[in-house]
This record gives structure tokens, C-alpha cells and sequence, in this order.
């Protein structure tokens, strides 16, 4: 995220891993053993996924960081999706992954001209920058279709578990929605950061748990940044 330009690309990846367990030759092992189906797409006509992103950006961390639709360069805004159900005789995995690339712009708040007066400066001494949209969450659901030059693929819902099974197992979809706690499960949206929503100088521990690189480098010293965040 570099100040002087304000502009910089972007990469999220929203995952989710979910087994279900069941006593081998029941009902749903005669349903899923075997099973090995999945959904992959990508797609640079997203406009209501990256308009979703940047309405929850706006309103639940009222940031000016946006993404853009269109790249700037010529390179578009791209999603990727992919689900796959898995089944065996005693369990069935399934997995779902959201990728979204593309430039953001708007997080510079402020930026210093080196005599202390204006916004906007190349260059500054100091650029204030907002690092908190970071944890943002989407709870709506999002419908994505995409053309492989055959067949159309529409997802109602790629924002959640619910979503995907429908389309690859419509009948394992409808008994687990049936069951609340299982519903709840289903229903979680995906693109949730809100665990990225930590001071700066608690993320060491995401990369670091044994605090060892804080303490042996002195990673965060007083005085040298030129860039602070709220």
C-alpha cells in the first residue's frame, strides 16, 4: 500500500473447509460415497460482489477505500470460486474458496508536504493511511454466473456454504438446512475479515506466535515510520 500513489492491488481469499460425519452404508453414506463433483469459475462482470464489498467497506468501517470495477489499467476487477463436495462411505468434505483481485484506491487520509501544509503531496513526509477496512464482512448473499463458452454456471449465492450445495447436492442441502445448527453452519458467510481486525502491532502473532522475530529484531521502534494508520 504505497501513500504516494494511493493505489495499490489487492488480493482476498475467503476459505471454508466443512466435514460431515455419518455412520458408514446410512442414508447419506448411500447418498454422497463416491461423490466427487465441484464448481470452479471466473469472472471479470462481478459488478455485485465488488459493489457488495465496497457498500460494506463504506457503511460497517466508514472507509473512502474502495475497489475498483474496472482495474484502472486495462485489467478488470477479477472473482474467482470454486466448491467441491467430496464423499466417502463415513464422511463427506466439502470446501469453498473466494478469490477477488483487483486495485483499491482511497486509503491515503492524509499526506504531509514536506513543510507541513496540504493533502496530496508526492512524495510527503508523512501519509496517514487507513488500515481498519481490512476486517470487513459482506452478509449478503451474492449471485455469480459465467459463461465457459458452453454451458452458463450460476451460483445463487457463492457467499455462503448454502449456495454452493444447492446446485451439488440439492438433496444433502435440504436435509442439513432443515437442521438449525446445521442451517447456522451453512449460512455463515464467507467473506468475513473481521478476525483481521486487530491493532498493527498485534499482527506479528498471525506470522509469529512465539513472539521470537519481535523480540530478536525489534521489529515496531519509536520514531522511523513514515506511514501511521488509524
Amino acid at each position: 500500500m504505497l501513500p504516494d500513489t494511493d493505489r495499490s492491488q489487492a488480493h482476498f481469499t475467503a476459505f471454508r473447509n466443512i466435514e460431515i460425519y455419518y455412520p458408514a452404508g446410512s442414508s447419506l453414506s448411500r447418498l454422497l460415497e463416491g461423490k466427487n463433483d465441484k464448481i470452479e469459475l471466473e469472472t471479470s462482470n462481478a459488478k455485485e460482489v465488488i459493489d457488495a464489498i465496497n457498500a460494506a467497506i463504506s457503511t460497517e468501517k466508514k472507509s473512502p477505500v474502495t475497489i475498483e470495477k474496472d482495474g484502472g489499467d486495462g485489467g478488470g476487477t477479477t472473482v474467482g470460486y470454486v466448491a467441491r463436495i467430496k464423499g466417502y462411505a463415513d464422511r463427506a468434505q466439502l470446501s469453498f474458496k473466494i478469490d477477488v483481485k483487483g486495485n483499491i484506491t482511497g486509503y491515503v487520509l492524509r499526506q504531509e508536504k514536506p513543510d507541513g501544509g496540504g493533502n496530496g503531496s508526492s512524495g510527503g513526509e508523512l501519509a496517514i493511511v487507513d488500515l481498519d477496512w481490512r476486517s470487513f464482512s459482506v452478509d449478503q448473499p451474492l449471485p455469480v454466473k459465467t459463461d465457459n463458452g458452453t454451458t452458463a454456471v450460476v451460483v445463487a449465492d457463492i457467499n455462503t456454504p448454502a449456495g454452493a450445495l444447492a446446485v451439488l447436492a440439492p438433496e444433502l442441502a435440504g436435509k442439513l438446512l432443515a437442521d438449525q445448527e446445521a442451517k447456522a453452519m451453512l449460512q455463515d458467510p464467507l467473506l468475513n475479515f473481521g478476525r483481521f481486525g486487530l491493532p498493527m502491532k498485534s499482527w506479528h502473532f498471525l506470522f509469529d506466535v512465539t513472539d521470537v522475530q519481535l523480540k530478536n529484531y525489534n521489529v515496531f521502534r519509536e520514531g522511523e515510520g513514515r506511514t501511521v494508520s488509524i
